[in-house]
């Protein structure tokens, strides 16, 4: 039965490229709740603040999240959908996968996705803004999500309301050939959300027109959509968050692809959008504002001698002896079994001064580390700060800080790592990273505003 029905779908989602009534312009979660709870002890979905919100970002799609609160789906269905409606906002719904389901579920149903689809199918009569529904992970979770299992789901959904649209997250190393083949049938697009896969970040943007050009050519061949998520909010695990320039340049680049007509849409991940400042706690520099930031993603393969690295100009004092102090601390424990694979070293004229195993170091608190440096005729030096693999590894994730420098004998533009300028990045392998990173407390802010000119501007 599951195979008659498979085909069935195969046949009848043949016309499904573009689902959409419009090119897609959305934003995914971080809802508003409101101030105080209700009469149920719960922060409900403020409705009337985030509408007002995604109005001035100029999105037309709002992709609402059914996850952090029990009253979520209720807030979906009699408040928030409705006043969308009225708003011109049209409304996916977002469910988590059983590997998310620990320790909270989608709310009311959990893992009965034949019944979500009944009921948003249901819902989505009453609201036909209601266009859409996608399922996070979802390459996580395929051995649950099979080709047959979907049809079943399709068939819930679809012999109520055919137009309702279903879209899986995914990975860019998931959206293969195979994967279409056996899904592109039961599904009609993917919500894709680059992070520079497989070197899992949100600095890098170089490599996204590369992949978007590779995903979307694999859905076109299929003719199911492409919806781009770009991450506005930190990454799970990740040492610091996107910044307003990272998202220009990558919601920038998927307008491009939207106005080509290779995409079908662009979507934020958490954008935020509550205007109050960061927290000071979320400033993790040792003093100051900024630290250099080296780190070594999850996700690929390093080789021996790659490294990233921050480098500064030096001026030496005359005749005087020199060293240098710095501040270096490890976000998380570096595995023990990798010893002698990851090394920090200090440079002076490009020339290794000084090394340390990064997996001997204690993880979670700043260390002050010290060495002298060589003696130098030169005017003016260089020093630099490297991160670097001895030998090739599975790219086992390392964020190393560093911060608060203390020069002897030598003098340089910004010791606490305030002003990116003075320093610059090299990298010899996409899996090792470097950057200088200023904490900026109106982030929040700013990244709105960066997103908003780029949403307001877009004409298709």
């Amino acid at each position: 039965m599951t195979r008659a029905i498979l085909v069935l779908w195969a046949v009848a989602w043949v016309a499904a490229a573009q689902p959409f009534s419009r090119p897609v312009l959305a934003d995914y979660a971080g809802a508003l709740r409101e101030p105080e709870p209700r009469a149920d002890g719960i922060r409900h979905v403020d409705s009337p603040a985030l509408l007002a919100k995604l109005k001035d970002l100029g999105v037309n799609t709002y992709v609402y999240l059914i996850w952090h609160a029990p009253s979520d789906w209720d807030d979906l269905r009699l408040e928030f959908l409705p006043a969308a409606q009225k708003a011109g906002i049209n409304v996916w719904a977002y469910l988590v996968p059983p590997s998310e389901c620990r320790p909270n579920c989608s709310l009311p149903f959990e893992q009965d996705y034949l019944r979500w689809g009944e009921e948003l199918a249901r819902l989505s009569l009453a609201y036909p803004n209601l266009e859409a529904w996608a399922i996070d992970d979802f390459n996580y979770n395929l051995k649950f999500f099979t080709p047959e299992y979907l049809a079943k789901m399709r068939e819930a959904s679809g012999r109520i309301n055919p137009r309702l649209a279903f879209l899986p997250q995914l990975y860019f190393q998931s959206i293969t050939p195979e994967f279409l083949k056996a899904y592109a049938p039961v599904i009609d697009g993917v919500i894709f959300a680059f992070r520079d896969d497989p070197y899992r970040n949100t600095l890098v943007t170089a490599t996204i027109r590369e992949q978007l050009d590779r995903t979307s050519e694999r859905l076109g061949a299929h003719n199911r959509a492409l919806i781009l998520m770009i991450y506005a909010a930190r990454l799970s695990r990740a040492e610091a968050p996107p910044s307003p320039g990272y998202l220009r340049e990558t919601v920038g680049a998927g307008l491009d692809y939207l106005k080509a007509g290779k995409i079908a849409g662009v979507c934020t991940y958490v954008l935020p959008k509550d205007p109050r400042p960061e927290p000071a706690s979320l400033n993790r520099a040792h003093s100051g504002l900024g630290r250099a930031l080296i780190s070594v993603p999850p996700g690929g393969k390093t080789e021996a001698g790659a490294y990233a690295e921050v480098v500064t100009a030096a001026k030496p004092s005359p005749a005087a002896a020199r060293s240098l102090s710095f501040q270096a601390r490890l976000a998380s424990p570096a595995p023990s079994s990798r010893k002698g694979v990851r090394f920090l070293q200090v440079l002076w004229d490009g020339a290794v001064v000084r090394e340390w195993d990064v997996t001997e170091w204690k993880a979670g608190e700043w260390i002050t580390v010290s060495t002298g440096l060589p003696e130098s005729e030169e005017e003016r030096s260089g020093l630099a700060f490297r991160l670097t693999d001895k030998s090739a590894a599975a790219a086992f994730p390392v964020d190393l800080s560093l911060d608060s420098i203390v020069p002897h004998g030598f003098r340089i533009a910004d010791p606490g790592f305030e002003q990116p300028r003075d320093w610059r990045i090299r990298r010899t392998h996409p899996a090792f990273l470097a950057s200088i990173d200023v904490f900026d407390p109106e982030r929040p802010a700013r990244c709105f505003e960066a997103v908003r000119e780029l949403f307001i501007k877009y004409r298709p």
